[in-house]
């Protein structure tokens, strides 16, 4: 049986912002809902309007704005439901703790009086003429019982989808697999989605895993921006189910590199060199093994053209390079291309210093751990401040 059709949602607006130490303005936003938009990406969870009225007056300027439908999340409170709709949002994220621990500790709530919460802001979320996505927060942690009794209440109330969360990324791609089967087998014909996060480097193979069992909405990010290691990358999910599972969602992968570049841009975190995909290094080779491959037939050590991401491959010179590439740089500049010539570059290559560039790291190094603790976040002495002065104005 073949996988059902998947639609991308993208979280960088909501989930992204929440990355510690980012903030987008209003302006910069609409550049990126511009460019998701022109990417494919046809579902944005863009926002929380509880936060704010700067985040009010950004998601309406967002709705209507161009293809992609926008999206907010909200918490089950019959208040912010209104406030989203207020904002013309079509879609509401409506976040419902699964786990005993988040039910008890964070709400208080015995389950009966949650589940009672939960189908009276379904029922809402309809009324109010909106889509309902019900997130199962903390669902990788959640008695199973627990768990399908708030699916079943959604279900019946008219949620449209139903999303499962690996809140504090606990689940395996196993596991993950597992109890979306469950979810398929309990709750049939209900369209399932996922939202996992990246603390054990595993977001995006559990989306995948969700996806080969039944999911058929994955959220995810750009850059995998998120909460603490942040969240599966919208990039990798789109390309890994188009390239490893055949399914098309209808995102242009060839985009991928600028919204990436965007997305590093206006939030201050910087893509690391081995990214996959959209990362410095993840198209360059220097062993002289792979290099060699590469040259006779690029399959033999690529899955992904880089070509199909909008990359080329490019070679890096140094202690792995073998004869096959120098060969190759010599021959395309008319240079000498005997053996002994070759040798003797090999060699050079292979004694070149590496304290300059031991050098570079640590002073690039220091300048990245100062702009972390200057920019990602207010500074602490500000606040100090701040807090004085409100206090010397109270008396």
């Amino acid at each position: 049986m073949g996988l059902a059709p998947v639609t991308l949602v993208d979280c960088t607006l909501r989930e992204g912002e929440q990355t510690a130490g980012v903030s987008f303005d209003a302006a910069e936003k609409l550049v990126l809902v511009d460019a998701l938009a022109a990417a494919g990406v046809s579902l944005l969870d863009a926002g929380m309007p509880a936060i704010s009225e700067d985040e009010r007056r950004f998601l309406r300027a967002a709705v209507g704005r161009g293809s992609a439908r926008i999206g907010a999340s909200v918490r089950a409170l019959p208040a912010e439901l209104r406030l989203a709709a207020d904002c013309g949002c079509e879609e509401l994220f409506i976040i419902c703790p699964t786990s005993t621990l988040h039910r008890e500790s964070r709400l208080g709530l015995d389950l009966p009086t949650w589940l009672v919460r939960v189908a009276d802001v379904v029922r809402l979320s309809r009324k109010l003429g909106r889509t309902a996505n019900v997130v199962c927060e903390d669902a990788s942690r959640s008695l199973p019982d627990e768990l399908h009794a708030v699916i079943d209440v959604a279900l019946q109330g008219g949620a449209e989808r139903i999303i499962l969360c690996d809140t504090v990324g606990a689940w395996t791609p196993r596991a993950t697999a597992a109890l979306f089967a469950e979810c398929r087998e309990r709750h049939p014909g209900a369209t399932l989605g996922v939202h996992c996060h990246n603390d054990f480097g595993l977001a995006t193979a559990n989306t995948l895993a969700a996806i080969e069992a039944g999911c058929q909405v994955p959220t995810a990010t750009i850059n995998g921006l998120g909460e603490r290691a942040g969240n599966a990358s919208l990039v990798e999910v789109a390309a890994g189910l188009r390239t490893l599972l055949g399914l098309d969602t209808g995102f242009d992968v060839t985009a991928s590199v600028a919204l990436s570049r965007l997305v590093e841009s206006i939030s201050g975190f910087f893509v690391p060199q081995q990214a996959p995909l959209v990362g410095f290094n993840a198209f360059r080779h220097e062993s002289g093994i792979h290099v060699d491959g590469l040259l006779k037939d690029a399959r033999n050590y690529e899955r992904l053209a880089p070509g199909a991401v909008g990359r080329q491959h490019h070679f890096a010179a140094g202690k792995h390079t073998g004869r096959a590439w120098l060969r190759r740089f010599a021959e395309e500049r008319g240079l000498p291309t005997d053996d002994d010539t070759l040798a003797l570059v090999l060699e050079r290559l292979k004694d070149m210093p590496r304290g300059p560039t031991r050098d570079a790291t640590r002073a690039l190094r220091g300048a990245i751990d100062a702009f972390n603790e200057r920019h990602l976040g207010a500074d602490p002495a500000l606040i100090e401040v701040w807090f004085r002065q409100a206090t010397e104005r109270g008396r």
